[in-house]
């Protein structure tokens, strides 16, 4: 019984251990030279939409349109999709400036249900070049879309800017672990793969499209990840997404505890959703078609979020321990705690470059109990799963 036991852990010290190791080399791929900022651009001669999913934005949407059409030129548009609103967000976004239409369907709920009526929409017309997708409670650093769209089209695949959360001033450790565990994923993984050559995920708000490109691929769904799934799919049709650094787009954490759970639960949900879907889906593309950037793609999805990975290496770890103790060779404890070391490794790496302005070496002391409290989320995630889109709680100021 006891080697069947530790077989199994060595499988999964295995798969465990892939992921720690590609987490650790993204990491320090990121460490590398000075963050990029955004560069001068040349004029654009092609045209480009803005398209903002907006649901019951009222207290947000005017001043996220009035900010962005400062980045736009004469020839681009801004267009503010209204979905299933029950405010007066299309009469202010219409106020400030914005093209808006109006969508009312309750069956169909949805972010991505309202980014296939806004293509639909467009497509009725002279088409642009690119479209860029923006969450109505984000701020865009200026110069983010002459970035975007320059990476864009000269890659000719869509590019995802940095999306970067930030928290209250106010806010407790928790948050601040949070705000830094978001900086992680957003901006120190997809800088390292951009280094490295290698595709990054979309993370559904700053991402912009080539036009073509989005006619081949479904966005009407009520997918809980709709963006995740958007970039799986364009990644598998040959145009796996690219990082564009210098672009940066940020919104802030809800202030509330329902509005932080709610949030938490939308995305660790639609996290652990898309690796339980897409990564097989990723690796059989990756061999069938003998593409290498899907299966460093598949490895990157594959990584849990933070909280739980951290939960997953210890767990491993204290495994092989307790099999050494019962008689396992020491060789087979060291086996099993070394993804705990990478990753360990890797987080303190990305805390000294990249985090020390968020939480601070005291803070990352609290990272186990942060780790933990991830359980109910997780077993939820067994039990009751979230797998439609809903909307968090918005801090209005």
């Amino acid at each position: 019984m006891i080697d069947i036991v530790a077989i199994l852990l060595f499988v999964l010290a295995f798969l465990v251990g892939l992921q720690s190791l590609f987490f650790f080399i993204e990491v320090v791929a990121s460490l590398r030279g000075e963050p990029e900022t955004v560069a001068a651009s040349a004029p654009r001669s092609d045209p480009l939409c803005v398209l903002i999913p907006a649901h019951d934005e009222s207290g947000l949407i005017e001043k996220t349109v009035t900010a962005l059409r400062a980045q736009l030129t004469a020839q681009d548009r801004l267009l503010v999709l209204a979905d299933n609103c029950s405010d007066d967000t299309a009469e202010k976004a219409r106020s400030a400036g914005a093209e808006v239409i109006e969508r009312q369907d309750r069956q169909k709920i949805g972010k991505g249900y309202a980014l296939d009526c806004g293509i639909r929409h467009l497509a009725r017309g002279a088409p642009p070049s690119v479209v860029v997708f923006v969450d109505a409670d984000c701020e865009l650093a200026t110069g983010s879309i002459a970035a975007l769209a320059a990476a864009c089209s000269s890659r000719g695949r869509p590019v995802q800017a940095t999306n970067l959360m930030e928290a209250d001033p106010s806010a407790g450790k928790t948050t601040r672990i949070a705000q830094f565990a978001w900086k992680v994923k957003n901006y120190v993984r997809p800088l390292g793969a951009e280094r490295l050559g290698l595709p990054c995920q979309l993370t559904g708000t700053g991402m912009a499209i080539p036009w073509p490109l989005l006619a081949s691929v479904e966005l009407s769904t009520g997918h809980i990840a709709e963006d995740a799934k958007l970039g799986v799919e364009l990644a598998v049709q040959g145009h796996a997404p690219r990082f564009c650094p210098p672009a940066r787009v940020t919104s802030r954490f809800p202030v509330s505890a329902r509005g932080i759970k709610e949030q938490r639960i939308r995305w660790e949900h639609g996290h652990l959703t898309m690796i339980q879907q897409h990564v097989p889906y990723l690796l059989r593309n990756a061999w069938t078609k003998r593409r290498p950037e899907l299966l460093a793609l598949a490895i990157d999805l594959s990584i849990q979020p933070l909280g739980l990975f951290l939960l997953t290496t210890s767990a491993l770890a204290a495994a092989g321990v307790t099999m050494t103790l019962l008689g396992a060779s020491v060789y087979f404890g060291a086996t099993t705690s070394a993804p705990l070391a990478l990753f360990a490794t890797a987080i303190g790496l990305a805390w000294a470059r990249h985090g020390r302005s968020i939480v601070s070496s005291s803070d990352l002391l609290y990272a186990p109990a942060y780790a933990l409290s991830k359980l109910p989320t997780l077993w939820r995630f067994l039990t009751k799963r979230q797998v439609v889109w809903v909307r968090a709680e918005r801090n209005i100021e």
